[in-house]
């Protein structure tokens, strides 16, 4: 007679969690791909030797931009912080994982035609970006960073898929 495995409790993961999972990855992997030319001038690659070195200095410009934008749009509109903090948190974490220093705090306030328009601006601009981490990903030339962009990507469009709109006629 067959017994049932018993059922173990599963830990629930959040999206922060796999995020960093994958991009920790990312990390180590990084260290496997040292030498792949062959030489032995010493452990790691610099800068100047790697080839994926541009596509990151643009992710992270891009990254520490629209982190930005969403703190300039939370201090303009306090009642818009719940719908931008998550992108501002979520880039936050991805440059971490690329090894850039988050943004400051500090915050400018924007000008903004009210908080639709606000919002409409953080919408347009992270789905630009979204595709943009996608076309990164795919011009990666390590497969590690690759599927880093991608799973960046994945958390855009999800943060993306969960901003709603504002009610018609109120103002935030």
């Amino acid at each position: 007679m067959r017994h049932p495995l018993p059922s173990l409790p599963r830990a629930a993961a959040t999206r922060r969690t796999t995020v960093g999972v994958a991009l920790a990855g990312l990390v180590v992997a990084s260290g496997c791909d040292a030498s792949r030319d062959g030489s032995n001038d010493g452990p790691g690659v610099s800068a100047a030797e790697d080839p994926d070195a541009a596509l990151v200095d643009r992710v992270v410009a891009e990254l520490t931009e629209l982190a930005g934008l969403a703190a300039s749009v939370a201090a303009a509109y306090p009642r818009l912080q719940s719908a931008v903090r998550p992108f501002g948190d979520l880039h936050a974490a991805h440059l971490e994982v690329l090894g850039a220093e988050p943004p400051s705090a500090g915050a400018d306030r924007g000008s903004y035609a009210g908080p639709a328009a606000a919002l409409k601006e953080v919408r347009v601009r992270e789905q630009r970006s979204q595709r943009r981490l996608v076309d990164a990903s795919l011009a990666a030339r390590s497969g590690s960073l690759a599927r880093v962009l991608a799973c960046m990507s994945a958390g855009a469009a999800q943060r993306l898929a969960r901003l709603s709109p504002l009610p018609a006629g109120e103002e935030a």
